[in-house]
């Protein structure tokens, strides 16, 4: 009887443990594969879309090159008079690309007919122009002929295929993509032509694969580029291998992607991850990590097993504790493991985002140092005509105005990061208010916009603050109201709302006749990202960080920022800031004239129009040019300089790993005190006292300012002089030439702005892209 009481006790009280255990261990098994499944997902679509787009950026950088090669003077000079002088000067230059890019296997040049008329073979770094006499006939090459046809300055780019040398595909395979364009001289057509290494991208994809997939990419008609096995690869160059196309092994999976740019799919086949790499309207190529059903069933199998062991030896141990606590513990294990997940997304994305806004801070900054620079010497040439002035002065305030765009973004992100701040000089107020005004004329204009500004009696002219923030908040206000306003005015006025001390508190209004905000939209136009309505990005276009940038520089200037708006009646945004009054302001010449000559200087720079500016600007001095730092080490070793120019970021050694080398009292450089200033688009506080900490002396952020480098110069090398006077007794001529820049183009003035005009029309596109 008493057994019996026992069998039946237990039954009943393990009875409902076993259901209950049984229960939180299914859940907790359905939980973790959902988890396993989404992790997995998200970690494959993540990996995949980085890896795409730094790909197909860095495809989109042979464009540069091709165009710059293209546009090299001594390259137009041989194919004008093809002596053996001008064939060695452009072989030099092509040369030294390769050396720097060992990405390219070949530079050609092509004649009218398919003849080679100079190439150079890389070698992996090594390169070699090949003599005349082992040059061949391309005529018969697809490459060609698809090239010759098409306008000067198009580019065309190539299936992405194997080399072919003597009718024979090149073993070991060379993956290779080619990249032309054709070029008009004296009625001649030629074509330059740019061989790159599709191998590299190829093992950037392996190496950056860290899913247990295998890493795929296909042509746009279905075949293997690079898939896991070897023996399908490139199946479209052999005869005999024409029916081997992803789609037959995989037709549920190529059915649904062949026409989708990015996604994910799941079949019974597996796991498919894509995304496309496309140079539209040339080439597209499907990049895909699949995942085979075995190893998604595998996984299933062993997280099954686990959970069964675990189940085991808690119903053999820990029944109690179970039931007291398992719920608790899955709660909690599971919002850590949310948790990690939040932290390495966040991770991920801020990284990304940091790498992202360096890249573009310095890509912009680097043409803008020229484009800026070059305007400035124009602007000081006597001879130009009053429309050419005004045309150089807007290609100058239109690059100003470029170079914002980037400052923009920087600036959000320091909001993030809690690192905005200010600058106080002493500034004019009506010079702000003006300069507005001209950089606002032409947009107004254009919509047939009224655009006017004024100042309420009594509102003083000198400040102390940071004129630039207060543009930046005008602009930003402004240029919305332009934007939304079809017809009638915009108004833009300024009153002392309240004065203290040495202090006055300004209030500005923007004032326009636009299509007005609803009430319940405005209360959110300060957050970031947003704007009146979905429709508003489609009509207008904008990101709706402005206002977000405005608020936060506003209450930096201990102000506050709002509107008054009607649909249909238009909008004010008003602000207020508090400035402390300044007894006035120095005016400042448009240059500074150093009195410091004939000094030594090595200037460290890889961008030819940059080096060129840097000439231009230290034409009385003695200019020695590295392209990177390894020449610039080489150079250092052999000769002592006065002072060293030196860019940041360059390829085959850096300006950083340069310094260190010059500052290493065991390496073989001559002076190991030279006097480095760095010149670079790298921007930040941050990046400049890395500058400081690798050794140099000084730093100028790109664009450079003359001003600012005269200023250096001068003071390093005991110069004192008044830095608003240009002196008097300088020959004019000699001070408003450009040199060498003039020098190596004949002279030209004309050429000059035309190639200013062209490094604004090619950046714009690569904005746009």
């Amino acid at each position: 009887m008493t057994t019996r009481l026992v069998v039946k006790y237990f039954f009943i009280l393990f009875v409902p443990i076993l259901l209950i255990v049984a229960l939180v261990f299914g859940v907790l098994f359905k939980q973790k594969l959902s988890g396993t499944y989404l992790l997995l997902q998200q970690q494959e679509s993540l990996n995949l879309e980085l890896v795409s787009r730094t790909i197909q950026e860095n495809l989109k950088n042979v464009f540069r090159d091709l165009k710059t090669q293209v546009s090299h003077v001594e390259l137009h000079e041989y194919l004008v008079d093809q002596n053996e002088n001008r064939r060695k000067s452009i072989e030099r230059e092509f040369l030294t690309f390769c050396e720097i890019n060992i990405d390219y296997d070949q530079v050609r040049v092509l004649d009218k007919h398919g003849m080679e008329v100079v190439r150079i073979n890389n070698n992996n770094g090594n390169p070699r122009a090949v003599p005349i006499e082992d040059l061949k006939d391309k005529s018969d090459r697809y490459y060609y002929t698809e090239t010759i046809g098409l306008e000067p300055g198009t580019v065309y780019v190539s299936p992405f295929d194997l080399n072919v040398e003597n009718s024979r595909i090149e073993i070991p395979y060379k993956p290779m993509i080619r990249f032309a364009m054709p070029v008009e001289v004296n009625a001649n057509k030629y074509v330059v032509i740019l061989n790159y290494l599709g191998q590299n991208f190829l093992d950037y994809i392996d190496e950056h694969n860290d899913s247990p997939g295998l890493p795929m990419l296909l042509n746009s008609k279905g075949y293997w580029l690079h898939g896991p096995n070897p023996d399908e690869n490139w199946a479209f160059m052999y005869a005999e291998k024409k029916e081997i196309t992803f789609g037959r092994s995989y037709p549920l999976a190529w059915k649904q992607l062949k026409d989708s740019s990015i996604g994910q799919i799941q079949t019974s086949e597996g796991l498919f991850t894509y995304s496309t790499i496309a140079l539209k309207p040339f080439q597209e190529w499907k990049l895909i990590c699949y995942i085979p059903d075995a190893i998604m069933k595998g996984q299933i199998q062993d997280i099954l097993l686990d959970y069964l062991i675990l189940f085991i030896v808690t119903l053999c141990f820990v029944i109690p504790m179970a039931i007291l606590g398992s719920f608790g513990i899955v709660r909690s294990k599971q919002a850590q493991l949310d948790m990690q997940f939040a932290k390495e997304a966040a991770e991920v994305a801020n990284k990304s985002k940091s790498e992202f806004l360096a890249n573009m801070s310095h890509e912009i900054r680097t043409p803008m140092n020229a484009i800026i620079g070059f305007s400035e010497l124009l602007l000081n040439q006597k001879d130009l005509s009053p429309d050419n002035i005004d045309q150089v002065r807007k290609i100058k305030i239109s690059s100003r105005n470029l170079l914002s765009v980037i400052n923009d973004i920087l600036d959000f992100s320091k909001i993030e990061d809690r690192k905005l701040d200010l600058e106080i000089i002493d500034f004019d107020l009506r010079d702000v208010v003006d300069n507005l005004i001209n950089m606002l004329q032409e947009n107004a204009s254009n919509k047939g916009i009224e655009l006017s500004a004024s100042l309420e009696t009594g509102v003083p002219s000198y400040f102390k603050g940071d004129p630039g923030r207060l543009t930046q908040i005008l602009l930003n206000l402004a240029n919305n109201a332009i934007k939304f306003t079809h017809k009638g005015s915009v108004k833009i006025e300024v009153f002392v709302d309240d004065e203290f001390d040495n202090k006055v508190k300004l209030k500005f209004k923007v004032i326009d006749t636009g299509i007005g905000i609803p009430r319940e939209r405005q209360d959110n136009l300060f957050e970031a990202f947003t704007q009146a309505d979905a429709s508003t990005t489609r009509l207008y276009g904008g990101t709706g960080l402005g206002l977000v940038i405005t608020r936060r520089l506003v209450a930096l200037m201990e102000g506050e920022v709002s509107l008054d708006s009607k649909p249909g009646e238009g909008s004010t945004f008003w602000f207020t800031v508090t400035l402390e009054k300044s007894k006035g302001i120095k005016k400042e010449e448009k240059t500074i004239v150093s009195k410091v000559h004939n000094l030594n200087i090595l200037l460290v720079e890889d961008v030819l129009f940059n080096q060129e500016l840097a000439i231009a600007i230290l034409k009385q001095h003695h200019i020695t040019v590295a392209n990177n730092g390894k020449e610039a080490i080489e150079i250092l070793e052999k000769q002592s300089f006065d002072l060293v120019l030196m860019d940041v970021q360059m390829a085959v050694m850096d300006g950083f790993e340069a310094t260190a080398i010059i500052r290493n009292r065991e390496s073989s450089v001559i002076d190991h005190d030279v006097f480095i200033v760095a010149m670079t688009a790298l921007a930040t506080r941050e990046d400049q006292q890395k500058c400081i900490d690798v050794g140099m002396n000084d730093y100028l952020s790109k664009p450079i300012e003359p001003n600012s480098l005269f200023t250096i110069i001068d003071k390093q090398f005991g110069v004192k002089f008044d830095a608003g006077v240009i002196d008097d007794n300088l020959d004019s001529s000699s001070l408003l030439e450009i040199g060498p820049f003039l020098n190596r183009i004949g002279g030209n003035k004309g050429i000059a702005a035309m190639l200013i005009g062209i490094f604004i029309i090619g950046y714009k596109e690569k904005l746009d892209a």
